[in-house]
């Protein structure tokens, strides 16, 4: 299983199961960026990754720094 918690600001806005992409360790998800109201806003996505029937658990973090469009 492979999810995905995206928070802006430190606020969680989207909870996602990704799914597999075609290839070898490459999963997928679509959400919606939010509104950025000021320069340099905080994104960050966690990817949690586990397998059932083995004792296999991984995490990733990964910031983004958003401006204005």
């Amino acid at each position: 299983m492979v999810q995905a918690k995206v928070l802006h600001q430190g606020r969680q806005i989207e909870n996602l199961d990704l799914s597999y992409a075609g290839q070898t360790n490459v999963f997928a998800a679509r959400f919606n960026v939010p509104v950025v109201a000021k320069d340099y806003e905080v994104l960050d996505v966690v990817v949690t990754a586990s397998q059932s029937d083995a004792p296999n658990y991984g995490v990733h973090r990964r910031t983004f720094k958003l401006t204005p469009g």
